[in-house]
């Protein structure tokens, strides 16, 4: 390449990479807890915007790298997916500091009913933030849900996280922060993180063994929840928040 050519590349590199700091839209963010998901996104998640989480299967450790995070909340809605056969197992929740007396579950019968209840919680302006997982839409329907579900939180600040699956990912999202998980070598999760720009995208990527993240409790919360949490939604295997039910 030419000395000129060589420059000019440069320099539209470095305009753009300053356009796209300046005006990109910032959000407050609060920390993952977790150093390594912290420095992949940039320091954690979006407060009172949108966070979509991807994987192919429940159970790459999703809900574990939420927990930190949802624990400094003082009220968060989970609106759940009936057809992973999942339910939450409390003692775990407590482990992470949860109070249980400030989550509540939903289960809806179907995915558009999965959207009207993240909806209304949303809008409800009553949680801090809804935990919904977005499986078995239309993709038709993908360009009015989607918008609607974020400007219902938008208008009461309320912090989305969406967990959807991975063949969602190509859509298009107005979503500041999408985070990106499959399979890696030596049992570890691959995280790409997505963040959104004015005029580019950006993203990172690490590989983290999530069952080996280490979740300190906050205390207090703790303190609270530990009673209650040994007579709730006990499940034979405590190894995490979620587990499959057994009939």
């Amino acid at each position: 390449m030419s000395p000129v050519l060589s420059s000019l590349s440069d320099f539209l590199s470095y305009t753009a990479r300053s356009w796209s700091e300046s005006e990109a839209p910032r959000s407050i963010l609060r920390s993952s807890q977790l150093p390594l998901i912290d420095e992949v996104t940039g320091g954690g998640f979006p407060l009172q915007a949108t966070t979509e989480i991807f994987t192919n299967q429940t159970g790459y450790g999703e809900i574990k790298l939420l927990l930190p995070t949802l624990a400094t909340f003082e009220h968060v809605t989970w609106i759940l997916n009936p057809a992973n056969n999942i339910e939450p197992y409390g003692p775990a929740f407590s482990d992470a500091g949860l109070d249980l007396n400030r989550q509540l579950f939903v289960v809806p019968p179907t995915a558009d009913d999965a959207f009207w209840a993240a909806e209304q919680a949303a809008l409800s302006g009553e949680t801090q933030a809804v935990v919904v997982w977005l499986h078995g839409l239309q993709k038709t329907r993908e360009h009015i849900v989607l918008p609607r579900l974020m400007m219902a939180a938008q208008s009461t600040g309320t912090t989305l996280f969406l967990l959807r699956p991975m063949n969602a990912i190509c859509l298009p999202s107005a979503a500041p922060l999408r985070l990106q998980l499959t399979p890696a070598p030596m049992g570890k999760t691959s995280i790409r993180a997505i963040q959104r720009g004015t005029f580019f995208n950006t993203s990172r990527c690490v590989e983290v063994a999530l069952a080996d993240l280490d979740i300190k409790p906050n205390p207090i919360r703790a303190s609270l929840t530990q009673q209650l949490s040994l007579d709730l939604f006990s499940l034979p295997t405590p190894a995490m928040a979620f587990g499959s039910h057994q009939a």
